[in-house]
């Protein structure tokens, strides 16, 4: 009997999985072929025993399919380390290999720099020099070893309030300071022109005030008080413009610079002091 039922089982399951199933026609055929509630309880017990064959492969198999997923995914992550390490050996080569020049490169840039602001400071402090024949009250402007002149150029002082013309003046950019000398009128030789001079630091703000006509005003404002200059021309004001953002900028980073330098110079001393503390200097001796 159960050699019977094993080949039923086989010829439903054909019978089921077969290409051309029609469900209402296996029907039919099992109200046809059937005698009796006997039988038709035996079909229901085959069909129970397959849906439960099948059901239990069908978990095998999205088990199987799970493992291989892992499996899969842990040969591609090694892949990827695999890959990953061999382009950080690749980049490391090239590296080895462009580093001479890049070194060379990098050195030659450096020094090119340091030529170009060397000649830029002996520039601007030759002129410096040369403001003391022409303008007079700045004779301490050669004080300080450090300063010297990045740009200048003639502008018009206005009054703030009407924007009306109050004199010609010159204006002179330091890396430390903004100088604004005064024409004299009626004085004629080598000094023609009284200087008044602020700190970098004293310029909180400084912004644009556009003329509808010119485009050419720059404001400032020194604390409370508020300066208005004209310049000559839209590039003049550009230029002026451009050098203070570079004076600016160049001052914040000697100041993050020295920050930096002094933090390391604390953590220094700090260390020193600790390695050549004695272990035994907190006891008292009797």
């Amino acid at each position: 009997m159960s050699g019977d039922t094993t080949s039923d089982l086989g010829l439903l399951r054909r019978k089921l999985g077969a290409s051309d199933y029609d469900p209402d026609r296996y029907v039919k055929e099992i109200a046809q072929r059937c005698v009796g509630g006997h039988e038709l309880l035996l079909q229901r017990s085959n069909i129970k025993s397959l849906s439960e064959d099948t059901h239990s492969l069908l978990k095998k198999n999205v088990y199987q399919n799970y493992r291989q997923f892992i499996e899969t995914a842990r040969e591609i992550s090694f892949l990827e380390s695999e890959i990953q390490v061999s382009l950080e050996i690749r980049f490391l080569f090239l590296m080895r290999q462009r580093s001479p020049s890049w070194n060379r490169i990098q050195k030659q840039k450096k020094i090119n720099k340091q030529k170009q602001m060397r000649s830029a400071f002996e520039e601007g402090r030759k002129k410096l020099y040369e403001l003391l024949e022409r303008v007079e009250a700045c004779s301490h402007i050669t004080d300080v070893p450090t300063r010297y002149l990045i740009y200048d150029g003639d502008l018009v002082e206005m009054e703030p309030i009407d924007n009306t013309a109050m004199h010609r003046v010159h204006g002179y950019l330091m890396n430390d300071g903004f100088m604004v000398a005064t024409w004299l009128a009626n004085v004629r030789g080598p000094v023609s022109s009284k200087s008044r001079k602020k700190r970098f630091e004293d310029i909180i703000r400084y912004k644009y005030r556009f003329d509808s006509s010119s485009h050419v005003f720059m404001n400032w404002t020194v604390w409370l008080l508020s300066i208005l200059f004209q310049c000559a021309n839209t590039s003049a004001k550009q230029d002026w413009m451009k050098n203070f953002d570079f004076v600016k900028n160049m001052r914040h980073q000697n100041t993050a610079a020295l920050k930096r330098s002094d933090t390391i110079t604390q953590r220094d001393r700090s260390i020193d002091k600790d390695d050549y503390s004695s272990p035994d200097s907190s006891k008292k001796s009797f």
